[in-house]
C-alpha cells in the first residue's frame, strides 16, 4: 500500500476502519471512517458533540502501523449511510504521520529507549518493537500496544515512563493514564506526566526523542 496520505485515507474509508478522535480538551472518542471526497474526510462519531471550527486529532491503525493527523471540523451533523446525522466532515488535513513519531527508529538504533512501567513488574518497550509511540510532548505520551500484550494499563492508573538515551543517561517521569481506547488489534493509551525528577533534564530528554525526520 502506498504511503500517500490520500491513498491511506481512501483505504481506511473503504475498510470502514475504526479511529480515535481527540477533542480540544484532550479526551478521546471512538469513531469510524466513512468516506473521502473532494470536501474532506467524513467520519462517524455518535454523541461526540463537536461543532464546526473545532480542531481535532485523529489516530487509527493501518496495516498494523499507527497513523495520526490533525484536522478541523468543517461541518457536524453530516448524513452518513445507516448512521443518522452523526457524521463529521473534516478538512485542512495536516501533520499526517504513518508509523512512529518521526525519528523514533533512528533514536532506537542509536541506543534510545522509552519504557512504560507499571507499579510492579516488567514494562513495555515503545521503540523497536510492536508497541509504537504516536505522540510525545513535554506533558504527554500517547502510544499503541497490540492487544496480544498481556500487560494492560487501567484508566486513572499511575505509571512510570523511563527514558534512556546514550548521551543523556536515564530519566524517569511519573504519569497518569488519562485515556485508553481499544482498536482493531491494538490499544491506544494516553499518559499525562504529573511528576518529573528534573524538569530541565526532562525537557532535554524529550527534545532528544523528538528528532526531525
Amino acid at each position: 500500500m502506498s504511503q500517500d496520505p490520500r491513498m491511506i485515507l481512501d483505504d481506511a474509508a473503504r475498510s470502514r476502519l475504526a479511529c480515535e478522535i481527540m477533542s480540544r480538551e484532550g479526551g478521546w472518542l471512538q469513531g469510524q471512517f466513512v468516506r473521502v471526497d473532494k470536501a474532506g474526510v467524513v467520519v462517524v462519531a455518535p454523541g461526540c458533540g463537536f461543532a464546526g471550527g473545532e480542531d481535532v486529532r485523529i489516530c487509527f491503525q493501518h496495516d498494523e502501523l499507527p497513523c495520526t493527523f490533525e484536522a478541523s471540523v468543517l461541518r457536524a451533523g453530516v448524513p452518513v449511510p445507516d448512521r443518522s446525522q452523526h457524521g463529521l466532515m473534516l478538512g485542512f488535513i495536516d501533520g499526517f504521520q504513518l508509523g512512529e513519531v518521526p525519528g523514533q527508529e533512528q533514536a532506537a538504533s542509536q541506543g534510545a529507549a522509552i519504557t512504560v512501567l507499571p507499579p510492579m513488574g516488567r514494562g513495555i518497550q515503545l521503540l523497536g518493537g510492536d508497541s509504537r509511540v504516536v505522540e510525545l510532548t513535554v506533558v504527554e505520551l500517547t502510544f499503541t500496544v497490540p492487544v496480544s500484550e498481556p500487560l494492560k494499563f487501567v484508566e486513572g492508573g499511575r505509571v512510570r515512563v523511563r527514558f534512556e538515551q546514550t548521551e543523556l543517561g536515564q530519566h524517569i517521569a511519573t504519569g497518569t493514564v488519562r485515556q485508553l481506547s481499544p482498536g482493531e488489534g491494538w490499544m491506544l493509551y494516553g499518559v499525562r506526566f504529573d511528576e518529573v525528577e528534573d524538569m530541565d533534564g526532562h525537557l532535554r530528554m524529550i527534545e532528544s526523542m523528538q528528532m526531525n525526520p
